[in-house]
């Protein structure tokens, strides 16, 4: 779901940066469309305005927003990245 979203979002224009747990996915979804991909939740998140996540279930959710690299993180600014 998140996939066919982010390159909606680069044809018409959009500067996208992507983060997801599998980091094959990543660089295969870098190559293939041009977007940026950041370290971590927090890396995304400290250079973002607006986050859209698409997860699986509420783990993933959980350790996304509140993991010790999570988006939260950056907003404490405690986020490695």
């Amino acid at each position: 779901m998140g996939r066919p979203m982010a390159r909606n979002l680069i044809a018409v224009g959009h500067d996208v940066l992507v983060w997801t747990r599998n980091m094959e996915t990543r660089r295969q979804f870098s190559a293939a469309t041009g977007a940026s991909c950041a370290k971590t939740p927090a890396d995304l998140a400290s250079q973002t305005q607006v986050v859209i996540t698409m997860l699986a279930d509420n783990s993933a959710s959980r350790a996304v927003f509140l993991g010790p690299e999570g988006l939260f993180a950056a907003q404490s600014g405690t986020g490695a990245g």
